[in-house]
C-alpha cells in the first residue's frame, strides 16, 4: 500500500508547477554562529556544519532558483507561496534544547499547521526533535558526546533486519531515491541467524576517520503508540495491564513491523554496523488522518556537514536526494506515468480528497484536472 501511494504521489507531483522547497534560517541566525574548535590528534579543527549547510543550499537551490532561504514569521505563508518542504538543521554542541535554538513554541505551531495542511518536512540532526514536538511521533532519543577521532567509517545500513533469515522480516531500502547514485563500502559482516556464513553487505558511508561530533538522535527504542493517548508511546505499565507487549528484543522479528504500523512510519536506514531491527537514524513519516504532509528526519551522527568530512560528497547527494524526493521537481518524476486504475480524486500532494477547489490540479482516476 505505501509503495502504491508513493507511485501515485510522485506522479500527481510531476504536474506540480514551480514547486519549491525552502532552508529555514533560525532566529539564532547561523550566519553568526561561532566556529566550534576542537583539539584532536590530528590538530585544532575548526567546524560549522549549519553554516556548511546552508552555503551548499544556497549554491545549490537559492542561486539557482530552486529554494529559497525563509525566516520563521514566514512558515504560516510557505505552502500558499508554493513551498512543498521546509529544510530545519539542527546541528549545536551543547545544545540542551531545540528552543535554544529558535525552536519556540509559535514555531512549534506554525510547523506543525504546515505539515497538517500537506507541506512537507525535512529534519535532520537535532531539529529530528521537532518530529515529536509537532506530535507527529514519540520523542527521539538524544546524544551528544563532542569531537572525536575514530578509527572506522560511519555509515548507513539501508537493510533493517539483515541477520534475520526470514525473508518477511528483512528490507532492503538501498533503492530508495535517498540513496540515489551514492556509493557503497562493504566493511561489515552479517552473521545469519540460522548458522549461514557470514555474508559481507554494503553501506552508505557518511564520514570517514576524521574529527567528527557523536550527536546522534535517533528512535532507538520501537514502541507501541498509545490507543488512548496516539500522540505518545505506551508505556511499559500500561502494556502490561493492556496486554500489551511495548518493546521487543532488538532481534524479534515483530519489533520493526508493528512499530511502523503503529506509527505510520518507514524505518529507511539503521547505524551501518547494525543487523538487527535497532536503531532508526532515518526515518520517513507518511501523510496520515491528522497530517497531510511527510515528515523525514535524518539524526545520524554520521550526517556531519564538517569541512574535515572526507564523506562530504554523499552528504551532499544524500542531501539533495531528499529535498528532491519530498519536493518532487518533474525532473525528478519526468519518466512517472499515470496509473488510469487509481480511482479517487488526489491533490498535488498525493493525498485522497472528496471535493476539488477551484484554482488547483488534482487527479481524478487517473488523469490531471484542471478545477
Amino acid at each position: 500500500m505505501k509503495k502504491l501511494y508513493v507511485l501515485v504521489a510522485l506522479a500527481m507531483l510531476a504536474f506540480t508547477v514551480n514547486a519549491k522547497n525552502a532552508f529555514l534560517l533560525l532566529e539564532s541566525s547561523i550566519s553568526n554562529l561561532p566556529e566550534e574548535m576542537s583539539q584532536t590528534e590530528l590538530g585544532d579543527i575548526a567546524e560549522n556544519p549549519e553554516q556548511n549547510a546552508a552555503n551548499w543550499y544556497k549554491a545549490q537551490f537559492v542561486d539557482k532558483s530552486l529554494g529559497v532561504f525563509i525566516s520563521t514569521s514566514e512558515i504560516s505563508s510557505a505552502l500558499a507561496n508554493g513551498i512543498s518542504c521546509i529544510w530545519v538543521n539542527i546541528d549545536r554542541q551543547g545544545l540542551a534544547d531545540i528552543k535554544d535554538a529558535g525552536i519556540s513554541d509559535g514555531v512549534i505551531a506554525d510547523l506543525k499547521a504546515y505539515v497538517e495542511a500537506g507541506g512537507n518536512l525535512f529534519l535532520t540532526k537535532q531539529a529530528c526533535k521537532i518530529a515529536h514536538r509537532i506530535d507527529r511521533i514519540y520523542d527521539p532519543s538524544w546524544g551528544s558526546d563532542g569531537y572525536s577521532v575514530g578509527g572506522d567509517i560511519w555509515s548507513i545500513n539501508p537493510q533493517v533486519g539483515l541477520w534475520w533469515t526470514l525473508a518477511e522480516s528483512r528490507r532492503d531500502n538501498s533503492e530508495h531515491p535517498i540513496y540515489a547514485d551514492i556509493d557503497t563500502i562493504q566493511v561489515y559482516s552479517a552473521t545469519m541467524t540460522d548458522g549461514e556464513p557470514a555474508t559481507p553487505y554494503g553501506t552508505f558511508p557518511l564520514v570517514g576517520m576524521v574529527p567528527r561530533c557523536d550527536r546522534n538522535i535517533a528512535w532507538l527504542d520501537y514502541f507501541r503508540k498509545d490507543p488512548e493517548n496516539p500522540t505518545q508511546a505506551l508505556s511499559a505499565d500500561d502494556a502490561v495491564a493492556r496486554g500489551i507487549e511495548t518493546h521487543y528484543a532488538n532481534d524479534n522479528p515483530l519489533r520493526l513491523p508493528d512499530f511502523e504500523e503503529d506509527w505510520n512510519v518507514t524505518v529507511i536506514g539503521i547505524w551501518g554496523h547494525v543487523q538487527d531491527f535497532c536503531g532508526g537514524v532515518i526515518v520517513e513519516m507518511h501523510p496520515d488522518e491528522d497530517f497531510n504532509g511527510t515528515v523525514f528526519a535524518i539524526g545520524a551522527s554520521a550526517y556531519q556537514w564538517g569541512s574535515s568530512n572526507d564523506y562530504i560528497g554523499n552528504i551532499k547527494k544524500m542531501t539533495k536526494n531528499a529535498l528532491g524526493y519530498l519536493t518532487a521537481p518533474e525532473t525528478a518524476v519526468e519518466n512517472v506515468e499515470l496509473d488510469a486504475n487509481v480511482q479517487g480524486i488526489y491533490n498535488i500532494f498525493g493525498q485522497k480528497v472528496e471535493t476539488m477547489q477551484a484554482g488547483q490540479i488534482y487527479i481524478v482516476n487517473g488523469k490531471k484536472v484542471l478545477r
